[in-house]
C-alpha cells in the first residue's frame, strides 16, 4: 500500500515533456515570438508545488487576479501574487509543455521579457490565446496557434 502511494506521488511530479516540435500540436512556428500586453497583467504563483523544471508562475489577465475587475474570477490553485505588471509589458513564446501527471494537457510558456524582479518563465492563462481548442485540461491539437487581440499584441 505504502509502495503503490509512493509510485503514485512520484508519477505525479514528473517534470513537463516539452513538446513544442510535436506536429501533433503544430506549435513550433508559435514559437519565439514576441507580443506586448494591452492590459495590466500579474505573475502569480501555484498553491503547492512543481518540479523545477516547469514554471512555478502564471501569467493572469486583470480578471483573474484583481478583485475589483467586474469579471473577476477567483482561481482556487493561484497563490500569491508576485508582480503586478504593466499594460505594454513584452513577452517571449517560449515552448509547449504538456503536463505528465495526471491531466495530460498542456500549457504555453512564456518569458517575460521586461525588467521585473519577478520571475521570468510563465504559463499564460488560456485568455492570452485565440484559436484554440481546449479540453478541460489544455489546449488540445491545433493548427493555428494565435493570441487573444483584447490581450496582446506586436511590439
Amino acid at each position: 500500500m505504502i509502495a503503490s502511494l509512493a509510485l503514485l506521488f512520484l508519477v505525479g511530479c514528473r517534470p513537463d515533456k516539452d513538446v513544442t516540435a510535436d506536429p501533433h500540436y503544430n506549435f513550433s512556428s508559435f514559437t519565439n515570438t514576441f507580443w506586448k500586453t494591452k492590459t495590466k497583467t500579474a505573475i502569480a504563483g501555484f498553491k503547492g508545488h512543481a518540479p523545477a523544471s516547469q514554471p512555478q508562475f502564471i501569467l493572469l489577465p486583470p480578471d483573474r487576479f484583481d478583485p475589483t475587475d467586474p469579471n473577476y474570477i477567483k482561481i482556487d490553485f493561484i497563490g500569491s501574487i508576485a508582480a503586478v505588471l504593466p499594460s505594454g509589458t513584452r513577452l517571449r513564446i517560449t515552448r509547449l509543455l504538456q503536463d505528465q501527471g495526471n491531466s495530460g494537457g498542456v500549457q504555453v510558456e512564456a518569458v517575460v521579457e521586461d525588467g521585473t524582479k519577478a520571475p521570468k518563465a510563465v504559463y499564460l492563462d488560456r485568455d492570452f490565446l485565440a484559436n484554440i481548442r481546449f479540453a478541460s485540461t489544455g489546449p488540445t491539437s491545433n493548427a493555428n496557434w494565435g493570441v487573444n487581440p483584447d490581450m496582446l499584441e506586436k511590439p
